[in-house]
C-alpha cells in the first residue's frame, strides 16, 4: 500500500518505519475511547464504527449498507 503513495517517502523509510519527526501515540482500543455510550447502545455504535473503519477501501461497508445499519436504524 505505501508503494502506491505519491509523499511516502516524506512520511515512511524504505523498510516502512513512520519516519515524519512526530511521535505517534500508543494504540488505544476503540471501545476505550468511546465513553459517552453504555450497554448495548455502545457495542452496536462501535459494530458500525469497526465497518467504516477498514484499512482496505474494499472492505469497508458502503453508505447503503451503513443505512440499514442497527445503530443508525435504532435512532428512525
Amino acid at each position: 500500500m505505501l508503494t502506491q503513495g505519491n509523499l511516502t517517502s516524506k512520511f515512511f523509510s524504505a523498510e516502512g518505519e513512520f519516519c515524519a519527526g512526530i511521535p505517534l501515540l500508543g494504540p488505544v482500543q476503540l471501545q476505550e475511547r468511546e465513553t459517552s455510550l453504555k450497554g448495548p447502545e455502545k457495542l452496536a455504535f462501535l459494530r458500525m464504527v469497526r465497518k467504516i473503519l477498514q484499512w482496505q477501501p474494499e472492505n469497508r461497508s458502503s453508505a447503503k449498507e451503513l443505512e440499514r445499519d442497527e445503530w443508525i436504524q435504532s435512532y428512525f
